[in-house]
């Protein structure tokens, strides 16, 4: 049996402006959790796949298959996760890891 879950997710990432100005841009999709085979090892594991839909900033509001911020966390292994601390590997990258920690 195979389960899928899915949600929203908003990824909010601040753009510095070397002239002091800085903004915040939103990009807003969905993210599903599946199984999956690890491309280096083999081993069986669980995947966060983010399918990212729209970019907002100031008054603009466009398509996010463009925006590069959010590639890396396109397809993340799930390496360990509890209540507190979630930390995921690159699907495609063994140098790649995110670290989330609750604030």
């Amino acid at each position: 049996m195979r389960f899928r879950f899915m949600s929203d997710v908003e990824y909010v990432e601040r753009i510095d402006i070397p002239a002091g100005q800085s903004f915040d841009v939103t990009v807003n999709g969905d993210w599903s959790l599946r199984g999956s085979i690890n491309i280096f090892s083999g081993d069986p594991t669980t995947v966060l796949n983010v399918a990212p839909e729209r970019v907002e900033y100031g008054f603009t509001s466009t398509r996010a298959d463009h925006w590069k911020s959010v590639g890396p966390l396109n397809v993340l292994d799930i390496t360990y996760l509890d209540d507190d601390l979630r930390i995921m590997r690159g699907n495609t990258s063994t140098d790649t890891v995110f670290v989330f920690k609750r604030c």
